[in-house]
């Protein structure tokens, strides 16, 4: 019955989104934190998670094109008219709780990259206070200040 298949696929993804949440939850601890080793462990871990997502998403992909009898391009909503209701029910109530934890994980992706930015802007601000500072190489007066005037001379003291 690929109708309970499919069911089963979404349940998978549903599961896998949630355990890619707590990935997340992680990622923003560890970014407050600012250890760089536990982030790399950490992103090497969501790729794994990420990657575990694609080959599922596949297979509901898949399921869905033999569920549809038309093998063009067939989406979500067009297997829901070949399903029976209490499967349909179940797949739309899959589909929103995918949807919600979705939009949990990308507001949570949108904090972790402010946080990184944060980071970054303070490396970049605590290099540029140890850098010394570099000073001008010109002839002339250098900023900010005047020149020194002097009293009615000119450049060359000359008796004509």
């Amino acid at each position: 019955m690929p109708n309970r298949e499919l069911i089963q696929t979404m349940n998978a993804l549903l599961q896998l989104h949630d355990s890619l949440w707590s990935v997340t939850e992680k990622k923003t601890e560890i970014l407050q934190k600012g250890d760089t080793e536990a982030l790399q462990q950490l992103l090497k871990e969501e790729d794994k998670h990420v990657r575990a997502i694609e080959k599922v998403e596949r297979k509901r992909q898949q399921l869905v094109r033999d569920l549809v009898p038309e093998h063009g391009t067939s989406s979500f909503d067009d297997c829901l008219a070949y399903v029976s209701i209490a499967d349909k029910e179940k797949m739309l109530a899959i589909r929103e709780q995918l949807a919600g934890k979705l939009l949990q994980i990308k507001e949570r992706n949108v904090l972790n990259q402010e946080l990184l930015n944060q980071s970054l802007h303070f490396v970049h601000l605590s290099m540029n206070m140890l850098r010394p500072k570099e000073e001008a190489t010109t002839y002339g007066p250098q900023k900010g200040k005047k020149p020194q005037q002097q009293n009615g001379q000119g450049f060359f003291q000359a008796k004509v």
